[in-house]
């Protein structure tokens, strides 16, 4: 059967209060817009046990893409080896991101990656998402709200996605 993503995988905006003193002489409350963090107690939030999932997926694929074919075909340079799969994961990322919302990991594990506003990333959002994820350190470094710092920095987010079928 024929599936579509429902919009509803998107969170509405909200605000929260935040309390803070400037220079230590009293408070100011704040209204601070969240609304493209999701937080971990949503239940569209993708947990941290599935991102590492998708991405050990990828990388899987990723091995196999450079020293199965393109290394068959390309005489790769020793020095290269060990980026070969890097680079693989970095255009992977980038395009599927943008084209198909997620990449091989994400939709195995019914996870998809999503920009406040909009059913998919825009080919930027994608790229800086794809280029500091193959840093690593930001994957790995979380905000408040259990996202990964190459998803704060790029605007987007990693959801749970629900299927419905056409009507």
């Amino acid at each position: 059967p024929c599936y579509r993503r429902e919009p509803s995988h998107i969170p509405e905006p909200r605000g929260r209060r935040v309390r803070s003193s400037v220079g230590g002489l009293g408070s100011s409350s704040v209204t601070t817009d969240d609304s493209d963090a999701a937080a971990p107690t949503d239940p569209g939030h993708a947990q941290l046990g599935r991102r590492v999932l998708a991405l050990a997926i990828d990388w899987a694929a990723c091995n196999l893409i450079a020293f199965g074919l393109i290394a068959r075909v390309w005489d790769m340079p020793p020095e290269w080896r060990s980026f070969g799969p890097l680079v693989v994961l970095l255009v992977e990322n980038a395009l599927l991101v943008a084209v198909a919302g997620g990449t091989l990991g994400h939709r195995l594990l019914g996870l998809g990656v999503v920009a406040p506003g909009r059913a998919l990333p825009t080919p930027i959002q994608s790229a800086i998402r794809a280029v500091l994820l193959c840093l690593l350190v930001p994957a790995v470094v979380m905000d408040g709200n259990g996202r990964g710092l190459h998803d704060a920095a790029a605007g987007t987010s990693i959801r749970r996605l629900r299927f419905v079928r056409p009507a």
